[in-house]
């Protein structure tokens, strides 16, 4: 354990209103020199701790015998690509990848560079690359001048899920939904077996209030059976007239995970790998559009502004911008 103070900063990642704080999702970032400074058992207790949806840990490297990721950064060079690994705890477990403590990840690195290489500032962007433990080396790139982050994720593609005769789907549906909305309100189900999300639809006659409505019954939920596994449960509607230029969302969402301590995750940046191919397929007639940005709010109370373009590969750009709210040290 580390027995020095350990830099600490709470972070808002995907805000809204010109990257305002205290919206979008707030996350903890943890710096350590090497990831195995703390062990894992006390890494699950600072995310207790922090008791917020997800609490990053970013290190040079692994090990103190592997050769550290911090090396020196040379402007000439271009680009130069800042290498850490990073992990993610909710307040009970790690996950295996989670968006917007990434974004704040990147955004605390990146200031804490600016202060001590201001030069920095005149390039065009600067690229990440975090090496993470079960999602392999997951891209972001800072934009100098827009200040927007850009997460490059592998797509997680969706099946068609069928409630009739299966009692534990309407049983979610109806801990989910009901009764603010009723059930014949979702037009669409589908499920996504590598995130283990369930996506349901709204239909097109309802709007972004309708969604904001919703209030599940979150100790229902976690009591259904064949829902032990489940990561996440997306609920998600249509916008109107979509446009990125006009700050007009393409699409609405709320994302709930009961199951891994979080109720409702304020702004959930992995779950758009689901929801991106997902809409771009309604969106566009049927084709997944490489190219083409869709601008998603997640709908919960702080909201979240998340831009997100499917490119090649089978791979998803997702957008936004953080800001930094508290500074501290961990004291352990």
């Amino acid at each position: 354990m580390s027995s020095s103070p350990v830099p600490i900063y709470f972070v808002d990642a995907f805000t809204t209103n010109g990257n305002s704080a205290f919206t979008g999702n707030a996350a903890a970032v943890i710096i350590l020199e090497f990831d195995e400074d703390i062990g894992d058992d006390v890494k699950q207790k600072i995310a207790n701790e922090t008791n917020l949806s997800d609490t990053a840990f970013v290190s040079n490297n692994w090990q103190r015998e592997e050769k550290s990721g911090n090396e020196e950064i040379d402007l000439n060079k271009q680009p130069a690509v800042i290498r850490r690994t990073l992990r993610w705890f909710t307040p009970m477990f790690e996950v295996p990848l989670c968006g917007h403590a990434t974004v704040a990840t990147a955004k605390v690195l990146i200031e804490n560079m600016f202060k001590e290489n201001p030069e920095l500032k005149e390039k065009d962007e600067i690229p990440f690359e975090f090496e993470s433990r079960f999602r392999g080396v997951l891209g972001a790139v800072y934009n100098c001048t827009s200040e927007r982050i850009t997460l490059n994720f592998p797509i997680n593609l969706c099946l068609p899920l069928y409630a009739e005769g299966e009692m534990w789907v309407q049983q979610l549906i109806e801990a989910t939904v009901f009764p603010e909305l009723t059930t014949d309100c979702i037009t669409d189900i589908q499920y996504n077996p590598s995130g283990k999300m369930m996506l349901l639809r709204l239909g097109d006659h309802l709007n972004e209030n309708d969604l904001r409505k919703i209030s599940p019954d979150f100790r229902k939920m976690k009591k259904i059976e064949n829902c032990e596994d489940m990561f996440g449960v997306l609920v998600t509607v249509k916008g109107k007239n979509g446009s990125v230029e006009t700050e007009t969302p393409h699409f609405y969402s709320r994302f709930f995970a009961p199951w891994y301590g979080v109720n409702e995750d304020p702004v959930c940046g992995s779950a758009h790998t689901v929801l991106t191919p997902y809409w771009s397929k309604e969106i566009f007639s049927g084709q997944m559009v490489t190219g083409e940005t869709l601008l998603a709010k997640q709908h919960s109370e702080r909201g979240g502004n998340l831009y997100c373009t499917l490119v090649a590969n089978d791979r998803v750009l997702i957008g936004g911008e953080a800001k930094i709210v508290i500074r501290g040290e961990l004291v352990l």
